[in-house]
């Protein structure tokens, strides 16, 4: 084989490498992109979920400081209801800041 010939054969064989290596490089993009929208769906989800608790705590220590405060339970309770409450606040602040940092990825 002539040396114009064999350039022309390795050429070709560097052109399917590199049309591979294109083809690898789109999936592995459309994979990207498909994970950072489901990524997004599940914080969106997460985020009202955790309100929904916040909702049910805040609600929870509502009913515990009536029973308090008519004596059917003691202040700790309560207490403890608050410190849930705030948990869940935590929460809700950590799920909304997850869900900003999904979207702007």
């Amino acid at each position: 084989m002539d040396l114009p010939r064999l350039n022309i054969l390795v050429n070709k064989n560097l052109y399917k490498v590199s049309e591979q290596r294109l083809q690898q490089q789109i999936i592995n993009t459309l994979s990207a992109v498909e994970q950072a929208y489901y990524d997004l769906l599940f914080a969106r989800e997460n985020v009202k979920v955790q309100m929904k608790g916040l909702e049910l705590a805040q609600r929870l220590t509502q009913e515990n400081k009536r029973r308090v405060e008519i004596g059917k339970m003691a202040p700790l309770d309560e207490q403890q209801s608050q410190s849930q409450e705030a948990a869940r606040q935590t929460d809700v602040t950590t799920a909304q800041q997850t869900y900003g940092t999904t979207q702007n990825t």
